[in-house]
């Protein structure tokens, strides 16, 4: 049965994969240095291609939180100043 790893079956080992992974996404973690590599990875030409597709996709989910808390946190503030004028 052959590996499934492209590494298995190179022969070889990659060691450093899993902490460039966590180091990744601890820098990607904090706030305004997170939003900026993004941008740098996304639309750079010299990242990796994978790191660069994640990157987008990361940026693309981002904008779908943010458009999700901002409808959702207007509703509820509108719905709290309804019943707030309703008291007074």
């Amino acid at each position: 049965m052959a590996p499934w790893h492209p590494a298995e079956r190179q022969g070889g080992r990659e060691g450093g994969f899993h902490r460039r992974l966590v180091f990744t996404l601890f820098l990607v973690g904090i706030p305004l240095v997170g939003l900026i590599l993004l941008l740098a990875w996304a639309f750079s030409g010299s990242t990796n291609s994978s790191k660069q597709n994640w990157a987008r996709a990361a940026l693309i989910w981002a904008v779908i939180v943010i458009m999700l808390a901002a409808a959702f946190g207007g509703g509820g503030a509108a719905l709290v100043a309804g019943r707030l004028s309703r008291l007074a």
